[in-house]
């Protein structure tokens, strides 16, 4: 392509992008941004949780004391001081300076991503990113709701980013920041640990949880963790059968005990997918290891670690649909890696499940959210590629 088609392609995708950010996303985004939640006359419910949670510390108040004036704390306490910074603010300037922040990490996390990929890709991968983004119904939830997801995605996201490019004690720290925010990353050890088969990882990850939780305790006493474990941590288990559940898991809530052992297959089962993969392709993950990245190996491990976060989705007992905005980046890298080197069936099935991810559908009557049968849709494909290769590599490709 020469530099003049460069040019215009370039144009193009920028023109796709301007009329849907302001015709679509810009409106709509600032709607839900400002959307009053009705039962508690306040804006950004959730945000509400973490800035109640940081007034709390402020006040020397145990931040799980239960109130009756918006979402509750049900979070690790290690980061209440720096949510206590921030609820030093009038609440409107609070919640901007949130939004700046989970956009900002956002689009750290984007910029890293472009700065590590093949100069040749960066339009690309720029564009599909920004695609996703601008119509991705979860994400206009998440802006209504001002919750957390999109800080613990981007430290997720970081941590397999920094992995992947040979900086381990960084990616162990990442990911143990997203734990100790939300604790259900740390799932993403069946990628780091089982699949990768990475022992000195666990090290790592063990030591920076340990080294965040003492560096805390400075800061609160040690029997706030124990509230947490002991008081809070048992009632995030269960499930709800609200639409806006977008797990598997809400189909069996009348039933807690199948609830449960649904739950166990199929983190378990996934678990000794990622295992046996791992086996599979160990010269492979041996490379990824070291740092020694090739087409194949790198599009394997990034989308071994997008199905462990569907699968985290999939099978926990709530994962309310703003969850959702944690498949843009990875989708977006998996989407561009699996267009240089997979068959076009693979590519397909993956645009079309990462449409359904973050798509809303009008129905009659009401509407309709179908992020489960995209994350089931994404699974599915990419296990079947990984388990039959030749359906969906040429043999050069899995080979470079």
């Amino acid at each position: 392509m020469n530099f003049s088609n460069k040019i215009n392609t370039r144009l193009l995708m920028a023109g796709i992008l301007a009329l849907i950010f302001w015709n679509a996303f810009w409106p709509n985004a600032s709607d839900y941004f400002n959307f009053m939640n009705q039962s508690w006359s306040i804006q950004n419910i959730d945000f509400y949780a973490y800035y109640r949670g940081g007034r709390a510390f402020l006040s020397g108040i145990q931040p799980y004391t239960g109130t009756s004036d918006g979402q509750p704390f049900i979070y690790p306490p290690t980061f209440i001081p720096v949510y206590a910074q921030i609820a030093k603010l009038d609440y409107q300037v609070a919640r901007v300076l949130w939004s700046g922040i989970y956009s900002g990490c956002f689009l750290a996390c984007l910029l890293l991503l472009v700065l590590k990929v093949d100069p040749p890709d960066r339009d690309k991968l720029i564009f599909i990113t920004l695609l996703i983004a601008l119509l991705s119904f979860p994400l206009r939830i998440y802006i209504r709701q001002g919750q957390i997801d999109l800080i613990v995605a981007s430290f997720c996201f970081a941590s397999i980013l920094l992995y992947l490019f040979k900086h381990h004690n960084w990616s162990a720290l990442s990911l143990a920041v997203a734990v100790l925010i939300k604790l259900n990353p740390v799932l993403f050890m069946i990628t780091f640990f089982v699949f990768l088969q990475d022992w000195k990882y666990l090290l790592r990850f063990s030591i920076a949880v340990a080294g965040l939780v003492i560096i805390s305790l400075f800061f609160f006493p040690l029997d706030w963790y124990r509230a947490f474990f002991t008081d809070i941590l048992p009632g995030l288990t269960t499930g709800d059968t609200h639409p806006y559940n977008q797990s598997l898991i809400r189909f069996f809530i009348t039933n807690p005990t199948l609830a449960r052992l649904v739950t166990v297959a199929g983190l378990g089962g996934f678990t000794l997918a990622a295992g046996w993969l791992g086996f599979r392709h160990r010269e492979q993950t041996a490379l990824l290891r070291n740092g020694k990245l090739t087409p194949f190996n790198q599009f394997l491990a990034v989308s071994i670690f997008f199905c462990n976060g569907l699968v985290s989705a999939l099978f926990s007992g709530s994962t309310w649909i703003m969850t959702y905005t944690w498949f843009i980046l990875p989708a977006a890298w998996v989407l561009l890696l699996a267009y240089r080197q997979a068959r076009p069936w693979l590519v397909g099935s993956l645009a079309l499940g990462v449409a359904m991810l973050h798509a809303l559908v009008i129905s009659d009557p009401g509407v309709k959210y179908i992020s489960i049968e995209g994350a089931v849709l994404c699974l599915v494909s990419l296990l079947v590629a990984f388990y039959f290769p030749r359906l969906a590599f040429s043999q050069s490709a899995e080979h470079a």
